[in-house]
């Protein structure tokens, strides 16, 4: 990239965050820890829990009382339980990772208003068993499960981004690396607090505006959903730097989310590019992992190269918004404490 000034190409970018990573390898500690953990180490499941509810749902809604209307949503509802029982939850409950990881099962691409920003494979999910998980039975132990992964997985996460950020820069600043883990692990928890507080704010008042209107009219229902999960997506595009700019310009969320709009509206079809790009190569690895996943050596190599794969992409995205930052200073700042 001989001119600063000039755009670098989204194979450059590509490119020069996998060579920043091959520089900077211990990037990769925390990736491979945290998804060795997922693969081998002992799952979370609700089964015991949701056998509770199923049989709460088929107290209230017996067959005899039902009508066919009701008992289509209660079967409905019955069979998204008994497919969460299935599943190995540590990837469900963990809200606050933004470490990249290889496990897919329950959880839809795209489910918040960030999603883009975390890069995950597709299509594969860890088994599960009765022998080789945490059975959680109440909501009590399921909040408690809830607080203890998402404690580990913020802290986790802010030691990566900071790691991440050293390797992309190509200043560690090792002194500086818990300070700077310190804060990172603070702003995400502040932007964590701001996203879910508009959340519940939309949340509840839309949530009756639509079912009044399913109530009027279930088509003009469905639309109105529809709509309104593409402007989610919209948005989510638009807000989908916000980490990265807090991580590289040593920011809060607020200015974050402004940062991060600006810069996709001074480089939106780059922006897009990038983001299908990741999705392309996520879903696309998941595909071929899926084959791998059956065998202890398979499981182990899914490990180590999606690690490496998805590390790159994290990696990628801090170096398009780092170019980004330089394009829009003096509104930011990209290194320094």
């Amino acid at each position: 990239m001989a001119n600063p000034t000039t755009p670098p190409s989204i194979v450059d970018i590509l490119s020069d965050a996998y060579a920043a990573l091959n520089r900077a390898p211990w990037v990769l500690l925390v990736p491979l820890i945290i998804n060795a953990y997922l693969w081998f180490g002992p799952g979370v499941s609700l089964a015991p829990l949701v056998a509770k509810t199923s049989a709460m749902v088929r107290e209230l809604q017996p067959d005899g009382a039902s009508t066919a209307d009701i008992k289509d949503v209660r079967d409905q509802s019955l069979l998204i339980l008994d497919e969460i029982a299935k599943q190995d939850m540590r990837g469900q409950l963990a809200w606050l990772n933004v470490v990249p990881y290889s496990i897919y099962t329950f959880r839809t691409a795209g489910a918040s208003a960030d999603a883009l920003g975390l890069p995950y494979i597709v299509a594969l999910s860890v088994p599960i068993g009765a022998n080789n998980a945490f059975q959680i039975a109440d909501a009590v132990a399921l909040f408690g499960w809830i607080a203890v992964i998402n404690m580990v997985t913020v802290i986790a996460s802010g030691v990566f981004l900071e790691l991440a950020r050293g390797g992309v820069t190509r200043m560690p600043e090792w002194r500086q690396v818990p300070y700077r883990s310190v804060r990172t692990v603070a702003v995400l928890l502040l932007y964590a607090l701001l996203m879910a507080a508009v959340m519940l704010l939309l949340l509840i008042p839309l949530t009756i505006f639509v079912m009044l209107l399913f109530g009027v009219s279930p088509a003009f229902g469905a639309f109105v959903v529809f709509i309104g999960a593409g402007v989610w997506l919209w948005v989510g595009i638009y807000i989908g730097f916000t980490r990265e700019v807090m991580v590289l310009a040593q920011i809060g969320p607020i200015r974050a989310i402004k940062t991060s709009v600006q810069i996709v509206r001074s480089s939106f079809w780059r922006t897009l590019t990038l983001m299908m790009i990741v999705l392309v190569i996520a879903a696309g690895s998941g595909v071929i992992f899926t084959g791998l996943i059956d065998s202890f050596i398979g499981r182990i190599a899914v490990v180590a190269i999606s690690t490496y794969l998805m590390t790159g992409l994290v990696m990628a995205r801090l170096r398009f918004v780092l170019f980004q930052l330089s394009q829009h200073a003096p509104v930011v700042r990209t290194s320094g404490v």
